[in-house]
């Protein structure tokens, strides 16, 4: 399936980097990176040592997004405003105005500002597979992107409210990282599919972006988290599914508040007034009031609503 190759605007792409964090040195040192990616007379994209430099680039854009722009289902679930699957709108709602969003939204905007830096991406569609009872289904409702990148390709997500690698994934079977205080492996699944999965692991450092950790010897103890599909989707595709999810009245986002952010040593989350901090492998829960829901978005989320 042949895809538009628009991505964000230099200007927009530089300030998408400043709200991920990095400081004008890194934009550059990025933007340098990039130029590697586009084709040149007589050399291949990425080529000569392009790729691996373009590979470590990619895994700090992920971690970066992960821990700057929290998952938060607020439009539906709270504030009553419609999704708007919209590069231009979700950039005035992610970087302008500072918010974050869900799959549908964070992972393609995500996918906008890979393309505007050269790297080949491309979406899936995906069903989540994390605590689901014995047998059953849940209906597809998810957005990844693959990006495929010397060769290889990579499976990245910007856009699950949960347990997820801080880097790309290679797409192959029985492919494992490391990434903060889990693994997380691909492995075929049924015909088409791919099933991502993830366990607690002796990982050095719970700030550990480069996925660079020891990886366990076993195979036992691996839990599900999703499954994707191995074809490239049409934005199109994820109108009716991004509508079903803001207004069904079954759907998780219409039923709970859900918020999630990386942290450096875990994560924070919350799911309707539970707010759980995970520091080095601790849990903690506490209650947050009616009262007091402001003030946890501004000072734990970063969200002014």
């Amino acid at each position: 399936m042949e895809r538009d190759s628009v991505g964000l605007s230099e200007r927009q792409r530089d300030a998408y980097l400043g709200r991920l964090g990095f400081v004008e040195r890194e934009i550059a040192e990025i933007a340098e990176i990039a130029e590697g990616l586009q084709p040149a007379a007589g050399r291949s994209p990425a080529g000569a040592g392009g790729a691996e430099r373009a590979r470590e680039a990619l895994d700090r854009l992920v971690w970066a997004h992960q821990t700057h722009v929290p998952f938060e289902d607020l439009s539906i679930n709270r504030l009553h405003e419609p999704v708007q699957l919209d590069v231009e709108a979700l950039f005035d709602k992610v970087v302008v105005r500072g918010r974050g969003g869900y799959c549908f939204e964070l992972n393609l905007l995500f996918e906008a500002l890979l393309r505007s830096l050269g790297f080949s991406v491309s979406p899936r569609m995906g069903r989540n597979m994390r605590n689901l009872p014995e047998g059953a289904v849940a209906p597809v409702m998810h957005r990844a992107e693959i990006v495929e990148l010397g060769g290889e390709r990579l499976y990245v997500d910007v856009g699950y409210g949960g347990p997820m690698a801080g880097c790309a994934i290679p797409v192959a079977d029985g492919a494992r990282v490391a990434s903060g205080r889990h693994e997380f492996e691909v492995r075929r699944s049924d015909p088409g599919w791919w099933l991502v999965s993830y366990r607690s692991a002796g990982c050095a450092g719970g700030g550990d972006s480069s996925c660079g950790g020891r990886l366990g010897d076993e195979d036992e103890g691996f839990k599900p988290v999703l499954a994707f599909q191995d074809a490239v989707a049409a934005d199109e595709d994820f109108e009716l599914l991004s509508w079903y999810a803001e207004t069904h009245p079954t759907s998780p986002f219409v039923r709970n508040l859900i918020l999630n952010l990386r942290t450096e040593a875990g994560n924070v989350s919350m799911r309707n007034g539970a707010l759980t901090r995970v520091d080095d492998g601790d849990s903690t829960t506490t209650e947050v009031a009616d009262a007091d829901l402001d003030a946890v978005l501004r000072e734990v989320f970063g969200l002014e609503i």
